[in-house]
């Protein structure tokens, strides 16, 4: 009798937390922000669609490039964080970059140069609230 009510009670405290976890993960862990960006190319400023991302907590700390991106030589003094970026394929470009994160707000220059000339863009987003990323 005694191991029917120890595995019972194990069950039970199994299937609890198995509940509870599911709960938890169905709470938003995420935080949903808009960017908006505008780009110079050769003398030309063009403001670029505005574009929402639902981003992991704490993930925009780091700096945002595209998946084609990767970046090195990241330095950060307070809240603003210095980058070199490489991006590859369909069009080589390298560069550097430079952002600064408060708690609702991020501001951040972007200078690339690729085959085709240099560009730079300027990036202002803000956090709007949570949300579960996929």
């Amino acid at each position: 009798m005694k191991r029917t009510i120890s595995g019972l009670a194990a069950s039970g405290v199994m299937l609890g937390a198995a509940l509870a976890a599911s709960a938890f993960a169905a709470e938003p862990t995420g935080e949903q922000w808009r960017y908006q960006t505008s780009m110079n190319m050769a003398g030309i400023s063009m403001d670029l669609p505005p574009a929402e991302q639902c981003q992991r907590s704490g993930q925009a700390e780091a700096p945002p490039v595209r998946d084609n991106c990767t970046t090195t030589n990241v330095s950060s003094q307070g809240n603003t964080t210095r980058f070199d970026v490489e991006c590859g394929p369909p069009a080589p470009m390298t560069g550097t970059g430079t952002t600064t994160l408060t708690a609702d707000t991020m501001d951040g220059t972007y200078t690339l140069t690729s085959g085709a000339g240099a560009m730079s863009f300027t990036v202002h987003g803000t956090k709007l609230g949570t949300c579960t990323p996929q």
